[in-house]
C-alpha cells in the first residue's frame, strides 16, 4: 500500500480551500491522499451561498473505508459540521491512539460564512488525540472561550489547551499588522517561533488548509513535529511567492512544493530569547577543514594535533570533571593549539574559552538558551551550533554563526541523543539548506559510511569514537584524512564542470 495521509474535511468547489487543497499538499511530499468528507459548500474564491453537512452514517462509512486500505501515516482534520461528526473522529481515534493527528479547527469559510458548529466543549473531546492543533487567533479565543488580545492571553490560551491533552499547539500570526508575521508553537517543554516577512499583499486562500496538510505530511515522513511545523512555513512561503493572483486581494495556492532554498524558510526563534542584534559570528580560516576530531582531553589534542588537523573540539563534561580541572584544561588546550595552524573549539564552556582566547564555541541547543551569544561575538570568537532537524538548524542559522553541525547522523553511543538517527538523505537537504554557511556531520561516522557522509557535500566530519577507541588512532586519523581529501578534490571538479545542478536524493519515505 502507497503511504498515506488521511484528510478530513470539507469540499470547496472553487478548488482554493479544503480536500482539494489538503490533496495538492500531501502530493508535495510525495504521499497518497485518502479523504472524508464532512460538508460541501457552493463557494467562490470571494463568495459562499450554501454549505451542507454529510450525513453522520456516511461520514463514519468514510473513515471505515480509509482504514481498511490500512492505518494512514497521519491524518489532517479541517472543517467539522458538528458535534457528532466530532464523536465519529473521537472514536476512530481512540481504537488508533498512536497515529499523528493535525487539526485546523477551520470554522468559517474565507468569505465569513460559518463551516459548522465547534464549542469548547466539543473541542475538549477532540484535543486529547491531537498532536498539533494550528488555530488562528480567532479560532483560539473560540475553543477556549478565553480573551486572547494580548502575548500573555495568548500564551496561558495555548497551555489551556495543552492541559486538555493535546501535544502542541501552533497559534498562526496572520492577523498580525506587522511588517513580519510569526507563528508560534507552543508545548509543554519550550516555545518556538517561526517569522517571516509579510509574505505578500494579498491574502492567500487555503494557505491555512496547506500549513496544517504540510506538517501533517512531514509527521507522516518521520520528522519530529517542530521540524514538521518548520518545512510546512517553506512550503506556504513557497505557495505565497507562485500563487496565481484572483485579484488584488486574493490569490490561490495553486503551485505547492516542498523547497530546498534557505530563502523560503523562517527565521526561527526558541522561548523568547531575542537575538535580532547579534552580529554574524566571525568565519573560519579555513572554510572546508576536513576531519573533525572531537576528544574530552588535553593529553589527546597533544596526540593529535601534530596530524595536520584543521579544526578540532575539546568536549569536557561538567559531570566528569571538576571546575578547577575545566579552567586548567582549557587554558593549556588554547596554548597548545596556537602552536599549530587549527582551528580550536571549546565546548559549551564559553565563559574560558572567552578569558582564554580561545579560537571558537561550540554551542549545543540547550547550551544556546543560557549562554551570552554577545559576549561571545563582541569577544570576536567563533560559534559552531548543534542542530538535530529543520526547527534547530533554521535556529542556528537565524544566529549566522561561522559553521553548523548537521546530526546525528548514524546511531552513537558518545552520548544520549532526544532525537532519531538524521540519516545521509536528510543530511544532504540539510546542507543544501545552509548554502554558503559551512557545515560539520557528526554522529556514528566511521570509515565504512564515510562516502554517504561525503556524497551530502558537508564541509567537515566530526569524528570521535572512531579514533579515541582505535587501537591505532594515527593510522585512522591518516585514513580519514585521506579519504575526506578525496572527497572534496571530486566535489571541487565536479562544481568546475559547466550546467551542473545539485540534485538531491530522493526516497519514497524520504520525499522532496
Amino acid at each position: 500500500m502507497i503511504p498515506f495521509v488521511l484528510l478530513i474535511g470539507g469540499i470547496d468547489s472553487s478548488g482554493g480551500a479544503g480536500l482539494v487543497q489538503d490533496t495538492r499538499g500531501v502530493q508535495a511530499y510525495g504521499l497518497h491522499a485518502a479523504v472524508a468528507t464532512t460538508l460541501v459548500s457552493s463557494q467562490s474564491h470571494t463568495k459562499t451561498t450554501e454549505v451542507m453537512p454529510v450525513a453522520t452514517s456516511l461520514f463514519a462509512e468514510q473513515l471505515d473505508a480509509a482504514f481498511s486500505l490500512a492505518s494512514p501515516r497521519a491524518i489532517k482534520i479541517g472543517a467539522l459540521a458538528n458535534a457528532e461528526q466530532v464523536a465519529v473522529v473521537v472514536d476512530k481515534l481512540k481504537v488508533h491512539p498512536t497515529i499523528p493527528v493535525v487539526w485546523d479547527p477551520v470554522q468559517t469559510t474565507s468569505s465569513d460564512v460559518p463551516l459548522g458548529i465547534l464549542t469548547p466543549d466539543t473541542a475538549a473531546a477532540l484535543l486529547p488525540h491531537v498532536t498539533v492543533l494550528t488555530p488562528n487567533i480567532n479560532e483560539l479565543g473560540t475553543i477556549t472561550g478565553l480573551p486572547v488580545n494580548t502575548n500573555k492571553s495568548q500564551l496561558i490560551a495555548a497551555h489551556n489547551l495543552l492541559a486538555y491533552g493535546c501535544q502542541y499547539v501552533l497559534v498562526k500570526g496572520g492577523h498580525q499588522q506587522n511588517r513580519t508575521v510569526t507563528d508560534t508553537l507552543y508545548y509543554a517543554e519550550s516555545t518556538w517561533h517561526f517569522t517571516h516577512q509579510q509574505k505578500a499583499s494579498f491574502s492567500l486562500r487555503g494557505s491555512g488548509c496547506l500549513l496544517a496538510t504540510a506538517i501533517a505530511s512531514g509527521l507522516a515522513t518521520g520528522y519530529d513535529p517542530e521540524d514538521a511545523v518548520c518545512q510546512a512555513e517553506a512550503v506556504i512561503a513557497y505557495a505565497f511567492e507562485h500563487a496565481m493572483k484572483i485579484d488584488d486581494a486574493i490569490g490561490a495556492a495553486t503551485s505547492v512544493a516542498v523547497p530546498h532554498s534557505h530563502s523560503y524558510y523562517p527565521r526561527v526563534y526558541r522561548d523568547f530569547t531575542d537575538v535580532s542584534d547579534l552580529p554574524a559570528f566571525p568565519p573560519l580560516d579555513y572554510s572546508s577543514p576536513g576531519l573533525y576530531p572531537v576528544v574530552d582531553s588535553v593529553e589527546w589534542l597533544a596526540r593529535l594535533l601534530p596530524l595536520g588537523i584543521r579544526i578540532i573540539q575539546l568536549r569536557l563534561k561538567r559531570s566528569e570533571h571538576s571546575v578547577q580541572n575545566i579552567y586548567s584544561a582549557i587554558k593549556q588546550a588554547v596554548a597548545l593549539a596556537k602552536n599549530y595552524a587549527t582551528q580550536l573549539f571549546i565546548n559549551d564552556h564559553w565563559e574560558q574559552a572567552i578569558e582564554h582566547g580561545a579560537y571558537g564555541v561550540h554551542l549545543g541547543q540547550s547550551d544556546l538558551n543560557h549562554a551570552n551569544l554577545h559576549r561571545i561575538a563582541s569577544a570576536g570568537l567563533r560559534l559552531g551550533v548543534s542542530t538535530h532537524g529543520y526547527a534547530e538548524l533554521c535556529r542556528g542559522l537565524t544566529l549566522r554563526p561561522s559553521y553548523i553541525a548537521l546530526g546525528h547522523v548514524y546511531p552513537t553511543q558518545t552520548k544520549n541523543m532526544p532525537s532519531s538517527p538524521q540519516g545521509p538523505v536528510r543530511l544532504a537537504k540539510y546542507t543544501a539548506l545552509c548554502g554558503n554557511t559551512p557545515t560539520v556531520a557528526i554522529g556514528g561516522i566511521k570509515l565504512h559510511n564515510l562516502d554517504e557522509v561525503l556524497g551530502a557535500k558537508v564541509s567537515s566530519v566530526a569524528v570521535v569514537t572512531a579514533i579515541t577507541n582505535s587501537h591505532a588512532p594515527t593510522d585512522v586519523v591518516r585514513q580519514f584524512q585521506q579519504r575526506i581529501q578525496q572527497g572534496q578534490q571530486t566535489d571541487a571538479a565536479v562544481a568546475s564542470l559547466p550546467c551542473q545542478s545539485p540534485i538531491l536524493p530522493v526516497t519514497a519515505s524520504e520525499p522532496c
